[in-house]
Order: C-alpha cells, then sequence, then structure tokens
C-alpha cells in the first residue's frame, strides 16, 4: 500500500520525498521486487529537484555500480552535488563523497568534473 500511494505522489504530483521513498522502495524490495533501474529512476527525480538524499543515493548506485550499471565519473558528480549542499546532520553524504573519492582514479575524477558541469548548469538558469 504504501508503494502505491508513493507511486502516486511521485508520478502524479511529482513530489520529490515520494520520489526519494519511492527509490528507496525499489532499491531494498520492499512491498515491491528489487528494481535498480526504478530506483535509479525515481533518485534521479528527486535528485534532479535538489533532494541532497537523492543525489547521494543516485551517486553511490552509479559509483559502485549498485543494481545499475558502474558509471562512476557520473557517481561522483552527483556525490560532489549532494555534499555541497549538505547539511552538519548529513554527515553520511560527506562520509560518502570522501569513499568514493578516495577509490576513484585520477581519469574518473576528472570526467566528474566534466559532468558536474552538466548537471550544475540547469540549475543555474
Amino acid at each position: 500500500m504504501a508503494r502505491e500511494m508513493f507511486q502516486i505522489a511521485a508520478s502524479v504530483y511529482g513530489d520529490p520525498e515520494a520520489q526519494f521513498q519511492l527509490a528507496n522502495l525499489y532499491l531494498n524490495g520492499t512491498g515491491t521486487a528489487k528494481d535498480g533501474k526504478q530506483a535509479a529512476r525515481w533518485f534521479k527525480n528527486a535528485a534532479d529537484k535538489g533532494l541532497r538524499r537523492a543525489q547521494a543515493m543516485l551517486g553511490n548506485m552509479l559509483f559502485k555500480g549498485q543494481g545499475v550499471p558502474r558509471q562512476a565519473p557520473l557517481g561522483l558528480a552527483w556525490l560532489t552535488v549532494a555534499k555541497e549542499g549538505a547539511r552538519a546532520d548529513e554527515a553520511w553524504i560527506s562520509d560518502s563523497y570522501k569513499n568514493a573519492m578516495s577509490q576513484a582514479t585520477l581519469d574518473e575524477r576528472a570526467l566528474a568534473g566534466k559532468f558536474l558541469e552538466d548537471i550544475v548548469k540547469p540549475r543555474r538558469r
């Protein structure tokens, strides 16, 4: 039932918190089958609306290849966006960013910078 309610709020109303919660349900397989692609899709929708937790979760999924093909530079870019806006009580976001940076190659970091420009550019308009 929760999935259905989040689905309506996420799809019909475009609510980023509902999109985030729906993504978590798909990621964990709670009340539905595990589906990394659907989780990433809903995290991306919420991330595009500026929800930091969704940006960080999407970044982690992409960086690690969790339920989706690994795209480390794009994941690192999303983690960077999330870290820049994270509040003090969201230390896990900064920790995720630091962990990814410590594992990323120089090439992945450089490409992440290019992806970061594409992510941030639409937000500046």
